[in-house]
């Protein structure tokens, strides 16, 4: 009977979690395109190019999480941004790097902005 009254109170307190949606974007403040290489939790490798001053959503993770921005570091294991054949020096992982704006309870945009300083 214990472990009935345990489980279900386990269950109950989950259950009620939402799934939280995040929506990454990179904004190219450079006059020439970047390109962004992501590797996320998976391992999956994620290519993308930035045009200049343009924005571009470049990842969307889903999880049962709270609102936070400590969901960069949890999503990327590496990010990689290149302009010609120079490579930004940031720690784009870093939590920091990154703006976060909730649309809703259930919903996160979250913004890394690239400029010429990242380069230097």
């Amino acid at each position: 009977m214990k472990n009935i009254l345990l489980t279900l109170l386990v269950c109950s307190l989950f259950a009620c979690d939402e799934e939280v949606n995040y929506d990454f974007y990179v904004r190219n403040n450079c006059a020439d395109s970047i390109n962004v290489t992501i590797i996320d939790y998976k391992k999956t490798e994620i290519k993308k190019t930035v045009a200049a001053n343009e924005e571009l959503l470049v990842y969307g993770s889903k999880g049962l999480n709270k609102l936070t921005n400590e969901k960069v570091e949890s999503v990327f294991s590496s990010i990689i941004v290149t302009k010609d054949n120079d490579t930004a020096f940031q720690n784009f992982v870093d939590r920091n790097q990154w703006k976060i704006q909730a649309m809703s309870e259930t919903q996160a945009n979250c913004y890394l902005t690239i400029d010429l300083t990242d380069f230097k």
